[in-house]
């Protein structure tokens, strides 16, 4: 039994193939019962076979991270086993079928590096990944409660390749790999059946105002503060980083009419948990217009905030003299804000005035 431990996962997508044909990457997500160090090379992992030293198949307890993991260990994203191999010239493989010779695909995947013994605890862990003549070197720093997307695109030569992972020998890592897929997503994290304590949301004076507060039993490290126009999409407005703290404050300041909201916690460990989704309905009725990055570059662009009561709005730009110096029309979400990139190229440097149809202004200056 070897006194070390390393463990990778791998997830492949097709990113660029318009067929119908299902492409599939044998046991993808690596699945067994550890057993061993060598748990690959044993054949505990169906579709996986060992092609140099002894890999391993690992979880977060089994065989060596108990005692001399270098960092805090978390599950995979898929929280199952994964493939675990170390610098000493380790190697395994498995099949990916269904492919369409001549299209190209991208295989995505995630990697961690927690290092294990005093002999194998080095940063960055630097495993191969390769499909047919692609390939891809990782650079996994070692830090703790993190799995790391990753991806190789490739470009198929026969309808079967084989999947290959490896460490050279001579580096002083141990890398962590799993959830190897061509039509799933990128290294997803588990997300916790915990409770937050309060979620509360409200649309003021034409800005969507947060509260919340964190699960009690839980240290939490960062909130992801996530919007969604149809209660199914979610994308990362902000990142907030808390330091153990549980309560926050945050305000959308250019919120859709209409959205879902929802927060996502990291805990000391990596682990997630989601808040409940609030949906907030408000219709904006002050004509407000911002400029953003004010004073502008006379090489830039002017980006405009602006809330719009009507499906079309029209802007002036006026100069310090009083002449028009600009005028556009545009359709717009009536009762939520909008943006429109005004050019400023052709202006001279000074001050001027944006008027709205709603009848916002606002100050800008040129440099």
């Amino acid at each position: 039994m070897k006194p070390y431990l390393f463990c990778i996962c791998l997830a492949v997508n097709s990113l660029f193939s318009l067929h119908l044909k299902a492409q599939t990457v044998t046991n993808g997500s690596v699945t067994g019962a550890p057993a061993a160090n060598s748990g690959i090379g044993a054949g505990n992992a169906a579709g996986w076979t060992g092609c140099g030293f002894s890999p391993d198949l690992c979880n977060t307890t089994f065989p060596s991270y108990s005692g001399n993991s270098q960092v805090a260990r978390i599950s995979s994203p898929d929280g199952g086993t994964w493939l675990g191999i170390a610098a000493l010239g380790e190697c395994a493989q498995t099949t990916i079928t269904g492919l369409t010779p001549g299209t190209a695909y991208n295989l995505r995947f995630c990697g961690a590096n927690f290092g294990t013994a005093a002999l194998f605890n080095g940063s960055p862990a630097a495993p191969v990944v390769s499909v047919g003549a692609a390939s891809v070197t990782l650079s996994i720093p070692q830090v703790a409660n993190t799995w790391n997307p990753y991806q190789l695109i490739f470009t198929a030569t026969a309808a079967t390749m084989t999947l290959v992972c490896s460490i050279p020998s001579g580096s002083n890592s141990y890398a962590s790999l799993d959830g190897f897929n061509l039509t799933g997503a990128l290294c997803n994290p588990i997300i916790l059946p915990i409770d937050f304590l309060r979620f509360d949301g409200e649309f003021r004076d034409c800005k969507v105002v947060l509260d919340w507060e964190g699960p009690e039993t839980e240290i939490t490290n960062a909130y992801e503060v996530q919007r969604s126009a149809d209660g199914e999409l979610f994308e990362t407005l902000d990142k907030l980083q808390m330091d153990g703290k549980k309560t926050a404050h945050w305000e959308d300041k250019f919120p859709l009419e209409s959205a879902f909201y929802r927060i996502r916690m990291y805990n000391e460990t990596g682990r997630v948990a989601e808040s409940p989704i609030v949906p907030i309905i408000g219709k904006c009725e002050t004509p407000t217009v911002i400029v953003l990055g004010n004073p502008v570059m006379h090489s830039d662009i002017a980006l405009l905030k602006f809330t719009a009561q009507k499906s079309t709005v029209r802007i002036w730009l006026i100069d310090a003299s009083g002449r028009e110096a600009g005028r556009y029309e545009m359709t717009t979400m009536a009762g939520s804000w909008n943006e429109f990139a005004m050019p400023v190229q052709d202006l001279r440097a000074g001050i001027y005035v944006v008027h709205t149809s709603d009848g916002a202004m606002a100050r800008m200056v040129v440099q």
